[in-house]
């Protein structure tokens, strides 16, 4: 496992031996490269934590990226911090947490009982 620093918005940043698990952008959204986006990505720490970021970009002047993380004990954390920030709406998980969601259950079976709401 390879030494990760990751830098968030007003506190300190983090810092873990650890893999990436997955990740998705928002950079490109239908074939258009987009002036301001997100990225999402989620590790897995060598002590068996996980760590979900979400970073917001601007290439608009007067604007400044902000980058967030939060460290998860479970995969049901990791699932909350990947639905919609917004504390505004009800539970959304958007198109790009959806293919981090993704990502993470063909990394590992544990997620993939999140993917799917059954009836």
């Amino acid at each position: 496992m390879e030494e990760i620093i990751i830098e968030r918005d007003g506190l300190k940043n983090l810092k873990f031996k650890g893999k990436e698990l997955a990740s998705a952008s928002g950079r490109w959204v239908a074939n258009q490269k987009q002036d301001r986006w997100t990225e999402i990505a989620v590790y897995e720490t060598e002590s068996g934590k996980y760590v979900v970021t979400r970073n917001h970009y601007t290439l608009w002047q007067g604007e400044e990226n902000s980058y967030s993380a939060e460290v998860c004990e479970t995969p049901e954390a990791v699932i909350a911090e990947l639905v919609n920030d917004d504390p505004y709406t009800e539970y959304t998980l958007s198109d790009l947490a959806k293919k981090v969601l993704n990502e993470l259950a063909e990394q590992n079976d544990i997620f993939q009982k999140f993917q799917f709401e059954e009836i």
